[in-house]
């Protein structure tokens, strides 16, 4: 008989806090539960009478019905804007387009664009025809990018001129890519083939209906035991993930969002489907410049926005421009408790910790309540349309107070893992997805995450396999075996450091370490590329002949 954790209320990717300025009395524990409860039951009970819809198309069409010529989305830094209608028409004209092409239901198709309108009218375009988004990181190299077309079975590539050197470097170019199958987009050049697939036919319907089971995105995350697995999500995981967070920030009255987050990954995706519900206007920067982020806040009048914590120390001391600063809401990402302090007092603004990741979506998140908040340090009480279980190596639920790997199930979770049978045999049971993180339980039902079962560094907010950086590693001729962990830095939370042991016919050198990394940046993206090398003559192992990581440091 399985003790699951009592649902108590309703990310992302990562942890965020609640404070307010003017209320820091704490509840006492039954209080802080019923808060939770109450804030829980008022969601779910919102979601069942409205439901979240059935597609992520049809979420635009309403959205540009009630919204119209209010902007969706303000590119500032590329002095462009989109309105929700003509967002809704350019994906209409698009996916009439792709259909002409040949392009249906189901299809996959790949697409490796900054975050310009492009991508959102390729992304929503795909959407109403019921194709399949696969993002493609746009720092991939020619292995990187040819491993991900290959296994995810694209069909079309929809890329920026300025990545062609990735996709024309690749060793093994799908047979299905013909030059006609590759959408080249440059906003410099109008003669790209980029605009040639606008149909000019208005009031695309899709020719097989589109609904919330079927399969909207691939997303690859970087995987544990080699290269990434592509997390299959539905509509559905979208739809309620965004449903769950406008219902929540419903009284917040945020207009105005700050997205600085690449688009081929998932936090902002479900910010702008959020701002979508919300008829909010989601400002977009190219890229995030820590240093420019208080400007972009000033500038724009941020209501809501992620920040990694090392944004806030580059705010100005000076605080004469705070009262440009209308933020109202942040979600925060492993903060530690006095930047809270800090941001409470200096703005007077909330922010949030919570758990989730890119295959279940929304998993725990705090709940309004300034009071609750201040239980520092634990990732939110178990979210709305959502079971968890705290699991012992005998898969047997724990004792709260007790350390164990978070099992979650519920609606609007991810498929599987495409084409990986063997990864999706390992992390489900039954229904139960197997989060490989452990946590704890407060055992008033809040939940702190206290490291992972995943040999997985997180450097900057990107996830590294380390298994993957070994495997490039070792394809080095002057390698003999390699050993990748994280280490701790003060800035990007945790870094990359490579262990080497060279082939006997090679000796050590700093030339030697400069050709191994040159070797690594050739096959690996910039963030995932060993900032520190240490050479070793021989690896501890275990009696398997295993290397002991845990030796290691």
């Amino acid at each position: 008989m399985h003790l699951h954790l009592r649902p108590i209320y309703s990310e992302c990717v990562g942890l965020a806090r609640v404070i307010l300025c003017h209320s820091r009395q704490k509840k006492e524990p039954i209080a802080m539960i019923n808060t939770a409860a109450n804030e829980r039951t008022e969601i779910e009970a919102r979601i069942s009478r409205e439901g979240w819809g059935d597609s992520i198309g049809a979420l635009l069409v309403e959205a540009a019905k009630t919204y119209g010529d209010r902007p969706a989305a303000v590119f500032f830094e590329q002095d462009s804007q989109i309105t929700y209608a003509e967002l809704d028409l350019l994906t209409d004209q698009f996916a009439m387009g792709l259909l002409e092409r040949g392009i249906r239901k189901g299809a996959h198709v790949a697409v490796m664009l900054p975050n310009t309108p492009a991508f959102l009218i390729a992304w929503f375009g795909l959407a109403k025809l019921g194709a399949v988004m696969v993002p493609a990181n746009t720092s991939y190299t020619a292995t990187e990018l040819d491993f991900l077309l290959n296994q995810s079975d694209s069909q079309m590539l929809i890329i920026d001129s300025s990545y062609l050197y990735a996709f024309k470097n690749m060793v093994t170019r799908p047979d299905i890519l013909t030059d006609e199958r590759v959408i080249i987009h440059d906003q410099s050049d109008l003669s790209c083939n980029w605009h040639s697939v606008f149909s000019e036919r208005p009031n695309f319907n899709p020719p097989v209906p589109v609904t919330g089971s079927d399969l909207a995105n691939i997303q690859f995350t970087s995987g544990t035991t080699g290269f990434p697995k592509g997390c299959m999500q539905p509509h559905d995981y979208w739809l309620l993930a965004s449903k769950i967070m406008s219902v929540n920030f419903a009284s917040e009255g945020l207009e105005r969002f700050l997205i600085w987050g690449p688009f081929f990954y998932m936090d902002p995706q479900w910010m702008f489907l959020t701002s979508l519900r919300l008829g909010a206007t989601s400002y977009i920067a190219n890229r995030m410049q820590l240093g420019r982020v208080y400007e972009w806040l000033a500038d724009y009048a941020i209501n809501f926005c992620s920040l990694p914590e090392p944004a806030l120390d580059r705010f100005p001391q000076d605080r004469s421009g705070d009262d440009k600063i209308r933020l109202k809401f942040v979600m925060s990402y492993g903060w530690r408790s006095e930047t809270f302090e800090k941001l409470a007092d200096r703005f007077c603004t909330k922010a949030r910790d919570c758990y989730g990741m890119t295959e279940i979506g929304i998993g725990t998140l705090m709940p309004r309540s300034p009071d609750v908040a201040l239980k520092f340090g634990l990732s939110g009480p178990v979210g709305p349309m959502r079971e968890m279980r705290i699991v012992g190596p005998d898969q047997r639920d724990v004792k709260p107070g007790d350390v164990g790997e978070l099992w979650v199930r519920g609606k609007g979770l991810m498929l599987g893992y495409y084409k990986r049978p063997d990864a999706n045999a390992e992390v489900f049971t039954d229904d139960w997805f197997h989060t490989g993180d452990l946590f704890v339980s407060d055992g008033d039902g809040f939940l702190k995450i206290i490291g992972r079962i995943k040999e997985m560094i997180r450097r900057s907010g990107e996830n590294i396999s380390a298994r993957e950086v070994e495997s490039v590693l070792k394809r080095h001729s002057d390698v003999a075996d390699a050993a990748v962990i994280a280490v701790p830095d003060a800035i990007r939370k945790e870094e990359v450091k490579a262990f080497v042991q060279l082939a006997t016919h090679v000796e050590t050198s700093v030339l030697q370490e400069e050709i191994i990394a040159k070797h690594c940046r050739e096959h690996l993206a910039a963030f995932k590329v060993p900032r520190y090398f240490e050479f070793v003559s021989e690896f501890p192992r275990t009696p398997t002949g295993k290397i002991k990581k845990k030796n290691l440091s």
